[in-house]
């Protein structure tokens, strides 16, 4: 991206806003990349647990179906059931569907932000390169502030985990 000054400036002050500006650019970009990563790691996580759910409950009922079964099929099924509990509780816990929506919606967010600074679009438009890189800089940490506190909200509470270990424990 490259930076125009709107006034005439001296070779060293323009060389001191565009670094600066790079600075901040190069920080939106970081701060996109991370957020698109968790993105993609809760998508997978989020497919990973629901088919390996869908899949040991599936099969389940077919191995205990066989006539006859023989003792390592036996421990097969409780493996199958074990990893399947598991699945379903980090489906419960982590809520990877809901982050990897938030996340996305944040990268989404970040995306526009940066093609508004890089066209000069509002709010960055008549904007002094100095003004538009700190202006950057608030809204980005105004955004990375809301996406923490979304993803707080994300977070499970005691009450939550005590109810989902009760079922586990009211099972077993």
């Amino acid at each position: 991206m490259r930076l125009r000054p709107r006034r005439a400036q001296s070779a060293d002050a323009t060389k001191h806003q565009l670094g600066s500006a790079a600075d901040v650019v190069i920080d939106a970009q970081a701060f996109l990349r991370s957020v698109s990563a968790k993105a993609q790691r809760n998508k997978r996580r989020a497919r990973l647990y629901s088919y390996l759910t869908a899949a040991a409950t599936s099969t389940i009922p077919a191995i205990v179906g066989l006539a006859d079964t023989p003792v390592w099929l036996k421990l097969t099924t409780l493996v199958i059931a074990l990893v399947m509990i598991w699945a379903s509780v980090s489906l419960e816990l982590d809520r990877p569907h809901e982050r990897w929506a938030l996340y996305r919606r944040y990268q989404r967010l970040l995306e526009l932000e940066s093609t508004r600074f890089q066209h000069e679009l509002a709010p960055y438009n008549d904007l002094d390169p100095d003004r538009r890189r700190r202006l950057l800089a608030e809204r980005l940490c105004d955004i990375e502030e809301t996406l923490h506190k979304d993803w707080e909200l994300l977070m499970p509470d005691p009450g939550e985990i005590a109810h989902v270990t009760g079922r586990l424990r009211s099972t077993s």
